[in-house]
């Protein structure tokens, strides 16, 4: 997995850290010589840290920093930012939304989904534009919530979708997300009948590799998940409870054939604190 890639900080004082593009929040460039990576989750209490280098320009910034286009974008002189985070933007293209994981055990509602408004560049527009508009953030469903209902064609962003839920025996996915489709207001459930197996549903979101089978029946956002137990049998993931309106938390089970990715998951991408 890309984003499972880790590389080597050296910060100001000279302390070395290791970091997983995964727990990158956003990369602010203040000098050609200076720039601070703000992290999603702390590493050893450390929320940002302060690199030094010469860069001449965001190319050999890209470079030097092991980052890839496929998952990076640059929307500002100052900014650059992974793809996977951008949640939306305002009506004038002005400012990006991002959002990040939270970095407490126990989060009140406010903290579970945390963002930041970032400006958008004027240089930068065009491609902040090509990013929202095709298919790198986006991703196509056909929703049909009940058999007596036309079929539905909605595109979501990817990093909206917490988790997938299957129901075999009535041939029903269930995709959940934490952002309302636009076109339907609050709605943020998509019901796709069909007897695809699961499995396609990582192929269909492979742009960002962010989703992951857990179970028989489940696929989660690893972008979501707070926690998990500590026998694994279970992971706390961040969701939206669409019957009361308000955003929660949720257990999904852990397979126990998916156990040993899962173990792996956590090691590589660093979610426990």
């Amino acid at each position: 997995m890309t984003l499972s890639k880790e590389i080597q900080i050296t910060s100001k004082n000279g302390a070395v850290y290791k970091i997983f593009l995964f727990n990158i929040f956003y990369i602010e460039i203040i000098t050609r010589d200076k720039r601070i990576i703000h992290l999603s989750r702390p590493i050893d209490n450390v929320e940002s840290i302060e690199s030094h280098g010469r860069i001449c320009n965001s190319g050999l910034l890209f470079h030097s920093l092991g980052l890839g286009s496929d998952h990076f974008i640059q929307t500002h002189q100052k900014y650059i930012i992974p793809k996977f985070r951008a949640i939306g933007r305002d009506a004038k293209w002005r400012y990006l939304h991002i959002k990040t994981t939270v970095t407490t055990h126990s989060p009140t509602p406010n903290e579970m989904f945390r963002t930041k408004e970032l400006p958008i560049g004027a240089a930068y527009l065009k491609n902040v534009k090509e990013f929202f508009f095709n298919d790198d953030s986006r991703v196509m469903f056909r929703n049909k919530p009940d058999k007596d209902v036309d079929v539905e064609h909605v595109y979501v962003f990817i990093d909206s979708i917490t988790h997938i839920a299957s129901n075999n025996a009535s041939y029903k996915r269930t995709i959940y997300l934490d952002s309302p489709i636009s076109y339907i207001h609050n709605c943020y459930e998509i019901v796709e009948h069909s007897n695809k197996p699961l499995a396609s549903y990582i192929n269909h979101l492979s742009t960002y590799p962010i989703h992951f089978r857990v179970h028989q029946s489940y696929i989660v956002n690893f972008l979501s998940v707070i926690s998990r137990d500590k026998h694994w049998k279970y992971l706390v993931i961040r969701a939206f409870d669409s019957e009361h309106k308000e955003k929660t938390k949720i257990h999904i089970p852990i397979g126990r054939s998916f156990k040993e990715e899962v173990k792996k998951l956590f090691e590589n991408i660093a979610i426990d604190e």
